[in-house]
């Protein structure tokens, strides 16, 4: 989804998505009733908020507002890549599943990758790909954009993520790192798939509202 350049988060990340995103105001985002939504809860089980997702009478977007609260360490003051994951495929579970005593790479790996319209999608273009979600140091996040417009069939019984660190919508930064935000082999694997976001830190699945 492409970022508009209204919004202030743009001017922070070097990424594109494919479909058009609008940050909008609370007042356009309270205009229709959600159709849908996901309590988001952390590897312990615990909640840390909800998204909702409206598509305005008439509207050829569908906006999805954010709110959580009670991120902490080094989860505050940065930027999360947030996304939808197919959550189709039972070889590793169903929905939102994460064991805090196993390392966090293995958390809500039941929500399966990222939720693609054609599997040869790489990151950047996924349909699930999101703006990525900035926790104050509060621990808060409150965020409303529009997208292209969704509907129930597309997302209902998907997943959204958290992940713990920034998205880079598929620009591979060159440095020095052995891996990481470098131009080999294996920072171009990350980026394809996943954005280099890191672990899955949070996840809620989606029902109709």
């Amino acid at each position: 989804m492409r970022i508009s350049s209204r919004a202030v988060w743009a001017a922070t990340a070097t990424a594109v998505l494919v479909a058009a995103v609008t940050f909008v105001a609370a007042d356009q985002a309270s205009a229709a009733r959600p159709w849908a939504k996901a309590r988001v809860v952390d590897a312990r089980n615990v909640k840390l908020g909800d998204v909702t997702f409206t598509t305005p009478r008439g509207s050829s977007r569908t906006v999805v507002a954010v709110k959580f609260r009670g991120h902490s360490g080094d989860d505050v003051n940065r930027f999360h890549g947030f996304h939808i994951h197919a959550n189709d495929n039972p070889t590793n579970g169903h929905g939102c599943i994460a064991d805090v005593t196993q390392a966090p790479s293995t958390w809500f790996v039941s929500a399966d990758g990222h939720w693609k319209n054609d599997p040869t999608e790489l990151h950047g273009h996924h349909a699930g790909d999101l703006p990525s979600v900035f926790v104050n140091n509060d621990g808060t996040t409150e965020l409303r954009f529009a997208v292209s417009k969704l509907s129930p069939s597309q997302v209902i019984g998907r997943a959204l993520v958290l992940h713990s660190a920034a998205d880079n919508f598929g620009n591979v930064p060159v440095g020095p790192g052995p891996a990481q935000y470098t131009p080999g082999a294996e920072a171009l694997a990350a980026t394809q798939g996943t954005g280099n976001a890191g672990a899955r830190i949070a996840c809620g699945v989606i029902v109709a509202g």
